[in-house]
């Protein structure tokens, strides 16, 4: 503003010059009187323009106050829309639960007559069917009943083959190291459905009866590592009781020696022996006993002889005065065996011995299984005595057996019995020939080892050592063609045949030879030919 005055004065200023300029003729007087006259002009323009500005400057004040009242009705516009929303949410809300309550008491009311009516018409159902209804329950109760014991019985008699399998198969590796004589399908199938239900389950809630059933159940399906892994861990159960700790134990050991980890086996044997060799136990007894046997024999697969008769000999010296047949069997059975193992090691005077003082303290036990083992001793030591050129003693521990066990009809003692008729027959034979020109001598000789021969074959016609040493004798005697038929027979058997007994043949006519070895030799080297060209051809 203050600008635009500025340029009006200059304005006028300069328009009031221009006169002046042009009419320089007028005189100081003049002049001044213009000076006068234009202040005067000026005065009254500058206050024209003041009012102009004082008027303008009411007008901004005025359009100012204006802008405010709008701003300010602006303001309460706003606020007003603000609070009229506020109040319409509020208003919506409250119409929302208004609405909402008014549905809720609808549908309780609604519900309520449901009920009202469902109770009325399920009394009046029940009224006209309770009979049936409850005829109905009765019913589902006793199929209920019938279906529990359904399955009670199904799961009961799943345990019991499973346990019928187990005690089977134990009872075969107690005896002969082996899984016994086979368990039937349903037997097989109750172990094998134990053990895959048992896998469900954690392995760190297994109990001894878990893992031994895993055991088994792997054991007869010849996965022998995981049977030999299993029994370690059943063996590792706390509080398991120390009889099925032990057999878990000596049931690894056994499945170790399958798996030809012989050392392992010894190992675990031995740790049976050092845990409870202390426990008076019968069952724990009879346990360590059969651990120390099998280690012998282990020690034994394992070309370990001293170590074998040492198990042996700690066997003996501990349960020698037990009484209890089982401990009295594993003592014979380790008498025998090491009396086995000492004549391998060419010791025959410690095996004759060690069989005399296992005839001697148990021949008059009736215990079949004790009688088996006397029986195996004497036939053993007959043998024994003979491979040491003692004839005459050989005979007379053949004959004890002969004596002692002839009228027992058991099959395994029937066979020690053959046997011994067998040897004793071979042993005439033997001193037929060394008393040769005695003919008188050698032919009764030779008569009393054909009896004890067809004895023997009465017992037992399977083998084919007797029919040889039968064709021997038969051929001294100088039947020859009976000679030739026993000998085909000999090759023939199922026991003690084929090249075992060729050698052993040509073994023994090296023995004392006389003139009539020679033809007996060239019989036996033809029939040997022959049956290997028949072997050849498959007849």
């Amino acid at each position: 503003m203050a600008s635009f005055l500025r340029l009006l004065v200059l304005s006028l200023l300069f328009s009031l010059a221009l006169p002046a300029a042009a009419n320089e003729k007028f005189g100081q007087v003049e002049l001044d009187a213009q000076k006068e006259l234009l202040q005067l002009k000026i005065d009254s323009s500058r206050e024209l323009t003041q009012k102009d500005v004082d008027s303008l400057k009411n007008r901004i004040d005025a359009l100012d106050k204006r802008l405010d009242d709008q701003n300010n009705r602006v303001g309460d516009i706003g606020q007003a829309v603000d609070r009229f929303a506020v109040i319409t949410g509020i208003a919506g809300l409250v119409v929302t639960l208004l609405l909402a309550l008014v549905g809720l008491i609808g549908y309780l009311s609604v519900t309520r007559q449901a009920k009202e009516e469902a109770k009325t018409a399920s009394r009046q159902w029940f009224d006209s069917n309770h009979e049936d209804l409850l005829a109905q329950i009765d019913e589902l109760k006793k199929k209920a009943v019938q279906g529990h014991q359904a399955i009670e019985h199904s799961v009961n008699e799943v345990v019991q083959k499973r346990d019928a399998a187990i005690t089977q198969m134990q009872e075969g590796l107690k005896t002969s190291g082996e899984d016994g004589a086979p368990i039937n399908r349903d037997e097989e199938a109750a172990l094998r459905q134990s053990a895959e239900e048992i896998k469900t389950r954690p392995e760190a809630s297994y109990s001894f009866d878990d893992w031994n059933t895993r055991a088994f159940n792997a054991y007869h399906a010849k996965q022998y590592e995981d049977a030999a892994l299993y029994w370690k861990h059943a063996s590792s159960i706390p509080n398991t009781g120390t009889v099925k700790a032990a057999q878990a134990l000596f049931n690894r050991a056994i499945t170790l020696n399958q798996l030809q980890r012989h050392s392992e086996a010894c190992t675990t044997y031995q740790q049976l022996i050092d845990t409870y060799s202390s426990d008076n136990t019968p069952a724990i007894r009879e346990q360590v006993a059969k651990a120390m046997l099998n280690m012998g024999a282990t020690c034994g697969q394992m070309q370990k002889p001293a170590e074998e008769i040492a198990a042996y000999q700690q066997l003996i010296d501990t349960y020698s005065s037990d009484n209890t047949p089982a401990i009295r069997k594993q003592v014979t059975m380790a008498m025998r065996n090491m009396g086995i193992v000492l004549g391998q090691m060419q010791k025959p005077v410690e095996e004759v011995a060690i069989y005399q003082q296992l005839i001697t303290n148990y021949s008059s036990d009736n215990t079949p299984a004790i009688r088996e083992q006397v029986a195996k001793a004497l036939f053993d030591m007959g043998n024994s005595l003979g491979a040491i050129q003692k004839p005459d003693e050989a005979c007379a521990a053949y004959q004890q057996l002969i004596t002692a066990y002839s009228s027992d009809t058991t099959p395994a003692i029937r066979e020690q019995v053959a046997n011994a008729f067998n040897g004793k027959g071979f042993v005439q034979l033997l001193k037929a020939k060394k008393v040769w020109q005695n003919r008188e001598q050698a032919l009764s000789l030779l008569r009393e080892a054909q009896n004890d021969l067809l004895a023997s074959l009465e017992l037992r016609t399977d083998c084919g050592m007797t029919y040889g040493n039968l064709a021997y004798v038969q051929w001294l005697f100088g039947e020859a063609l009976a000679a030739e038929n026993s000998f085909r027979s000999a090759l023939a058997a199922p026991q003690n045949s084929g090249e075992a007994l060729y050698k052993g043949t040509v073994a023994d006519i090296e023995q004392h030879t006389i003139a009539e070895d020679e033809g007996f030799r060239a019989m036996v080297e033809r029939l040997w030919a022959e049956h290997q060209a028949a072997k050849s051809n498959g007849d």
